[in-house]
């Protein structure tokens, strides 16, 4: 409106602030003031004075015909110029202008902007200021690239979430896929959106080789896995923010230093804490305070990698000061919280960035020396290997630390140095005697996905896993790192026999025919069983994919959201078929090797489709959990999930006492949906328990009710009251 340069600053003025509502998520301040902002003073300065007292356009709009910017000053042109039109099939050929600067021409900083049909072109001083705004808006080709994957994997993976929320699954992917991370164990460590601090992501690794959990051997302090570690273990803590945006914010990076600061210490009172923080968050970092704890004697060396990862330009960051200075800041902050050897890097990742990560592989081919010619059989290799050259077939390259997933599939935990036969294992490693290794060990079975022979002593080994001879394989790693291991001994050989088998009923009589001890009771021995091999069989006619073994369905095209590991069944079944939530909820790895528990949820009659009723349930309660009927109730589903499994299945079957619940009777009888109003009874009833209970303990935190032995009698007498 030419004649009313004010009433047209006037209504951009209103349209920024109506526009700025777009923005949401933690804390837009600093978007919404400098997006106003940007919008008002370029609303003011569309009308500016030339010194005669006359106004003059900011910007001449200039028509595209032909796919070029013709120049007419639409704004002060004549009746025919302002009622000219753009032609529809003219329109169609064009595309938006990037990054059209021009220092050397004769107006100034800045060429044609096109949005759509027409291209601006400032004519005043705040052209600087409009061509750097318009630049963070724009997009390159690697934000082309990444929104392209990302669209791709998302409708593959997780096609119900929103693209926020399938970003901080898709980013923690990428991050940490050096580690070769299972779906479940990228989704155990995404953070919920209420109160996370400024943390969409939280993941602890141990020796550069484990995702620690809950109940990981470390965590919980088992006795035999802290003495097997070597001097100074390796603490990886992971920290993620993930947005799906064009634009950089520096808030979230302050929200995570002020985060950081309150939950690494050893000595976080969670009790405090648990008002500011969502639950995930707080189990998470208790993972990593826990592990640091039980680590203490062997003076642990922990490395914190903070990582804000966004769609947005790499190189508008890069020139960001106020950027930089928070990471500065955030190291800072951090550092202290570190034992001596520890390091803070914080990396601040675009599209680029991203695009760089996505075309990272991990090396799948790793090459292992023989000593002398190999006997060669069809898919299978038997040879010698130097003690020097397994010593490098096993360790990351130029490290001494284990490779990610070489023991995935092995069923045994180390077992220490100090144990008879490990002890035996060490002496004879560290002697100088003249014998030689092999004779006196049973060797190690290592199996892969394929083999390449490398004539005349050498084979390439795809994915390849260690089934048996994990102890031997750990004593003689825990030597090099000490030393230990004389050089006559680095040269003499170690027998290694090598089968290549991707199909898994291979596999499975491989791994089960090499460890055939009475005292293994590992859940992925277990998994070699008939009754799991039907289990996989059927949840895949029903749309779930059982991953026996981690990783099996890796680059297979199975969504992620209906992948579900051994571990993941097994929680679910502890709380519903043996109606035992707050097991499900703390200790399932621990629980479901106890033959008695094991017999109770995996009997060799029961029925399969039973397996695919309980994950229908559980997934139906997860659903419902996040509707706003159930967080007006209770917002901590990480909490809650189990518990209303359980109270569904006592409500519907009208029960008083778990012992009479029958599952695999009775599993026919439920059809779980996330609108059933029995879920919403089952709540009330939750959150009752739990305010009786937290008021009968107030010095228990949150975490320690929900895992403990009192809250679950206390909560079915609710539910079978409601």
């Amino acid at each position: 409106m030419p004649g009313y340069p004010w009433l047209t600053g006037l209504g951009l003025i209103i349209l920024a602030a109506i526009s700025t509502v777009g923005f949401n998520g933690e804390d837009s301040r600093p978007e919404l003031l400098s997006t106003f902002g940007l919008v008002a003073v370029f609303a003011v300065g569309c009308w500016i004075t030339t010194g005669t007292g006359r106004f003059r356009p900011l910007l001449r709009v200039r028509v595209l015909t032909n796919s070029r910017c013709s120049s007419t000053k639409a704004s002060t042109g004549g009746q025919a110029a302002r009622r000219r039109r753009v032609r529809l099939d003219q329109a169609r050929r064009l595309r938006v202008s990037q990054g059209l600067c021009d220092p050397g021409g004769r107006r100034g900083a800045c060429s044609n902007f096109c949005f759509g049909t027409t291209a601006i072109r400032p004519a005043s001083g705040l052209r600087a200021l409009i061509c750097a705004s318009l630049e963070i808006m724009s997009t390159n080709p690697d934000q082309d690239v990444l929104e392209a994957a990302f669209a791709a994997w998302k409708t593959a993976n997780y096609p119900a979430l929103d693209d926020g929320a399938a970003f901080e699954f898709y980013s923690a992917t990428q991050i940490l896929k050096e580690y070769a991370p299972s779906p479940s164990e990228v989704a155990k460590g995404v953070v919920k959106k209420a109160k996370d601090g400024g943390i969409d992501s939280f993941y602890v690794i141990l020796n550069e080789n484990e995702i620690l959990d809950i109940d990981s051997p470390i965590v919980i302090g088992q006795a035999n896995a802290v003495n097997a570690l070597a001097p100074a273990p390796r603490l990886d803590v992971v920290v993620i923010q993930s947005k799906w945006s064009g634009s950089w914010k520096s808030d979230p990076i302050t929200r995570a230093r002020d985060s950081l600061t309150q939950l690494l210490p050893r000595t976080a009172d969670e009790k405090l804490l648990e008002s500011v923080y969502e639950t995930t968050l707080l189990e998470r970092t208790r993972i990593y305070r826990l592990a640091y704890t039980h680590c203490l004697a062997k003076s642990p060396v922990v490395h914190v990698h903070f990582t804000y990862a966004t769609k947005g330009s790499q190189s508008i960051l890069q020139g960001s000061a106020d950027q930089q200075n928070k990471a500065k800041l955030l190291k800072e902050a951090v550092q202290p919280l570190l034992p001596t050897g520890g390091t803070v890097n914080v990396s601040l990742v675009g599209a680029t960035g991203m695009c760089e990560l996505m075309r990272a592989t991990p090396a799948t081919k790793v090459p292992l020396q023989f000593s002398h010619d190999l006997v060669r059989a069809t898919s299978s290799f038997v040879g010698l290997v130097k003690i020097k050259d397994y010593l490098n077939f096993i360790h990351r390259e130029n490290s001494h630390e284990l490779r990610a997933g070489l023991f995935d599939s092995n069923v045994r935990d180390f077992a220490g140095e100090s144990g008879s036969v490990n002890s035996a294992i060490k002496d004879t490693i560290t002697s100088g005697d003249d014998t030689s290794f092999w004779w006196l060990n049973n060797g190690v079975t290592i199996l892969a996905d394929a083999a390449e022979d490398v004539p005349p002593h050498a084979i390439n080994l795809t994915r390849p896993l260690i089934v048996n001879g994990l102890q031997t394989t750990n004593v003689i790693h825990l030597a090099s790192i000490a030393a230990s291991i004389p050089n006559a001994r680095l040269e003499q050989s170690i027998l290694v026999r090598v089968i290549t088998a991707a199909d898994s009923a291979t596999r499975d009589m491989v791994i089960a025919g090499t460890n055939r001890q009475t005292n293994i009771t590992s859940l992925q021995l277990k998994a070699t069983e008939m009754i799991h091999v039907e289990i996989e069989e059927y949840l895949a006619t029903r749309g779930w994919y059982y991953e026996r073994r981690k990783n099996q369905y890796r680059n297979a095209g199975r969504p992620a959201a209906r992948i579900v590991s051994i571990n993941e069944l097994a929680q679910a079944m502890i709380a519903i078929s043996l109606g035992r939530p707050a097991d499900a909820r703390a200790r399932p790895s621990s629980l479901i090797v106890k033959p008695e528990i094991y017999a109770e949820v995996f009997p060799d009659d029961a029925q399969r489709p039973a397996y695919a009723a309980a994950l229908d349930l559980l997934n139906a309660v997860d659903t419902f959990l996040k509707t706003a009927p159930a967080t007006s109730i209770m917002d901590d589903s990480t909490n809650a999930r189990f518990y209303v499994a359980t109270g569904y299945v006592m409500k519907k079957l009208r029960l008083k006492k778990v012992e009479s619940i029958k599952y695999f009777g009775n599993y026919a009888r439920f059809t779980p949906s996330s609108t059933d109003v029995t879920l919403i009874k089952v709540l009330q009833a939750l959150q009752k328990a739990f305010d009786a209970e937290a008021a009968a303990n107030p010095h228990q935190t949150r975490d320690q009710i929900f895992k403990g032995s009192t809250l679950t009698p206390r909560f079915l007498e609710e539910v079978y009251a409601a």
